[in-house]
């Protein structure tokens, strides 16, 4: 029997990992240290309310699923193509898991700082009330929608084609919003009235911007169906890129 699993004390990241290779790894497992398990076909699942810091999951063709107790800070998930879901309710500070096979994530999921899950093509769900400072979904071709009372201070939906219409009820909290090729938009979310940055290039169904719009440093509207802009926006923009989009120039609108 191994010292793990009669020891109620932290194993090493080692340890772990040789542990859950093998099928030995006791529930209640804690690890000390950054934990890596990569390149590791026939690993379905792994052990029942495990606590780790930083957990990268590589390579696992057959996972299907985490605990639904995982304890984790930081998660980075890729080339896992059989785990289409995350357990409901996990809570971790970062999540990343480019090129995902997610087709939904779960209610109740709470990421502090960070969420990316860039070229994830089959994700079609995100939980309703999403908080997250940092999201990143530009790839994620399936999205035809955004949850209900998502809060976010970086929004990153570029290639995001199937995108039409945005939540009631959405919160950009004065940080950078990239629409970059988002085909399918004709408007802005209302609640992004205040940003830091605003890229809209290739938007070529977005025709105006909201009257009281303020971006305070960079706004991209190359390729995009503006034909010109607020005041607003551009007395309190930095640098405007402004080339001609499809239909004209874009210039300044309201009186002088």
């Amino acid at each position: 029997m191994s010292r793990a699993a009669v020891a109620d004390e932290p194993v090493s990241a080692q340890e772990a990992s040789r542990l859950i290779r093998r099928w030995d790894a006791p529930p209640n497992l804690e690890v000390d240290g950054p934990l890596v398990i990569e390149n590791a076909p026939g690993l379905t699942r792994l052990p029942a309310r495990l606590t780790v810091r930083r957990l990268t999951l590589k390579n696992c063709p057959d996972l299907e699923e985490l605990p639904a107790d995982l304890s984790v800070r930081h998660l980075e998930i890729i080339d896992c193509p059989n785990l289409t879901t995350l357990p409901a309710g996990l809570t971790c500070y970062e999540l990343l898991a480019p090129n995902s096979a997610f087709t939904e994530l779960p209610d109740g999921l709470t990421i502090e700082f960070r969420l990316d899950l860039r070229d994830s093509k089959s994700l079609t769900r995100l939980p309703r009330g999403l908080t997250v400072g940092t999201l990143v979904l530009r790839g994620c071709t399936a999205l035809e929608r955004l949850p209900e009372e998502l809060e976010v201070t970086f929004l990153d939906l570029e290639g995001c084609t199937k995108l039409t219409r945005w939540p009631r009820k959405l919160t950009v909290n004065c940080g950078h919003l990239n629409l970059t090729r988002c085909t399918g938009l004709t408007a802005l979310p209302p609640a992004a009235t205040d940003l830091a940055r605003l890229d809209l290039r290739d938007c070529v169904k977005l025709t105006k911007l909201p009257p009281g719009l303020q971006v305070r440093s960079w706004l991209d509207v190359a390729g995009s169906g503006l034909t010109g802009l607020p005041r607003s926006a551009s007395a309190r923009c930095g640098q405007t890129l402004s080339r001609p989009s499809p239909t004209g120039p874009v210039g300044l609108e309201g009186p002088r």
